[in-house]
């Protein structure tokens, strides 16, 4: 995601209500060229407006192309607008005080949070990074086993949160329907894990951006204020505000972020968040979890007799197992099951390719089989891809069947211009029927 071009993207009024936060000031200016960055420095103290002439004042000659970049890049942002019929330029000073720290309370906020400065009852309370993992792996897990449809109820709230905050507004609802796995959350399922962490965030402030401008500014923001914290640093659930501290039960839910109990010291109502994540969480999702998909623990030996083997403790991983593998056992550590047609073609139906289901067996071999080539036998692969195949050799269109005609007149009629349009499937002269 390229932040920038998102923020560019985005309509006037919803752009304007993002640059309220510092936090979102601070991204876009590390988002800047470097040279655009220059100007924003120079352009904080400038009294505004200034002539439209006198940035260009700044450009050294041979430098005309760096500066138009500069230049552009800022006017995309908002940083630097002009008004019309005026010929002169206006820099949004407060917009780049915040971006640099500057302003009321800026330094103060931002100085501390980059030196990592934490109340004392807080940090001495804090989960460790080992526990923090834990907890973020668990939630993570719940989150794929809810989706497979393996888990009836999505991952819960901490008992802390549930009298504070209010969780995913469909939570309750979903956890009623029965999901199924399509083509594309099997595709999730198999990205990286910090991959999938995106994913759903991007959904996330997709969704906040369809609700309001002012959703998806509180949104940008406490998810950019996660960004700049360091893995495993407290703040106080005090210092949010009402919106922050509904999406922070939410991503308590995904296991970006661990609540904890503080001690009486602690700010406020004692409850600490502790952030998990570099860049909203990815960084340290893909440390938590190895930085793989459903699977990635997994070795994976298939046979010739369409028997499968696959060593693993992930309720995840056998989960997906499931979707296109008949289970035979299941061992504390072993997976022992069979590929069956039926199992195949359910599958197949939900959108799921052969080549996916091979390519998912073949990505992961035991180290025993993993100089075989190929990992899964060819008679394997192949009959899977028949099955495939065997799902395409009839295909439904939808069509019209005409009978009981008044006369033969108006039968032939019909079946004369049925005939021209080219949409003529069928005839029966001798009843008069056609499709």
């Amino acid at each position: 995601m390229d932040f920038a071009a998102y923020i560019s993207g985005l309509p006037g009024p919803k752009r304007g209500a993002l640059y309220r936060s510092p936090w979102t000031c601070l991204a876009v200016f590390r988002n800047l060229p470097p040279l655009a960055q220059v100007y924003v420095m120079r352009l904080l103290f400038v009294p505004s407006p200034f002539p439209a002439d006198f940035v260009d004042s700044w450009a050294a000659k041979g430098a005309a192309s760096g500066h138009k970049a500069a230049l552009s890049a800022l006017r995309g942002l908002d940083v630097l607008t002009e008004e019309r019929g005026r010929s002169r330029a206006r820099a949004g000073q407060g917009r780049g005080r915040r971006a640099t720290g500057q302003g009321p309370k800026g330094p103060v906020e931002l100085s501390q949070l980059m030196r990592g400065d934490v109340p004392a009852a807080a940090a001495s309370c804090c989960p460790s990074l080992e526990e923090l993992g834990e907890w973020a792996v668990g939630q993570w897990e719940a989150l794929q086993l809810y989706l497979l449809g393996s888990s009836r109820s999505p991952p819960q709230l901490p008992q802390l949160l549930r009298v504070r905050a209010r969780t995913c507004e469909d939570g309750a609802a979903a956890g009623r329907r029965s999901l199924a796995v399509t083509q594309r959350s099997f595709h999730w399922l198999l990205q990286p894990g910090d991959r999938q962490l995106w994913a759903v965030l991007r959904e996330y402030i997709s969704g906040a951006e369809a609700a309001s401008g002012d959703e998806l500014a509180h949104t940008l923001s406490f998810l950019l204020q996660l960004g700049f914290r360091r893995v495993g640093q407290p703040c106080a659930w005090a210092e949010l505000r009402p919106p922050e501290q509904r999406m922070a039960a939410h991503l308590a839910q995904l296991g970006v972020l661990a609540v904890f109990q503080g001690s009486a010291g602690a700010a406020g109502s004692g409850g600490a968040l502790a952030a998990r994540g570099g860049g909203a969480g990815g960084a340290a999702a893909a440390a938590a979890m190895d930085g793989g998909g459903a699977g990635s623990d997994a070795f994976v030996i298939v046979e010739s007799n369409y028997r499968v083997y696959v060593y693993t403790r992930s309720p995840v991983t056998i989960a997906v197992l499931e979707l296109f593998v008949k289970r035979e056992a299941l061992l504390p550590n072993l997976f022992v099951g069979a590929i069956r047609r039926d199992s195949i073609l359910a599958a197949l139906a939900r959108g799921i390719t052969a080549d996916e289901l091979v390519a998912y067996l073949s990505a992961r071999p035991h180290p025993s089989i993993a100089a075989r080539c190929p990992v899964v036998p060819e008679v394997v692969s192949d009959q899977i891809r028949l099955w495939e195949a065997s799902m395409n050799r009839l295909q439904a269109h939808p069509a019209v069947l005409y009978e009981n005609m008044e006369s033969r007149q108006l039968y032939e009629r019909a079946v004369a211009a049925a005939r021209a349009a080219g949409t003529l499937q069928w005839e029966d002269g001798a009843r008069m029927r056609f499709v």
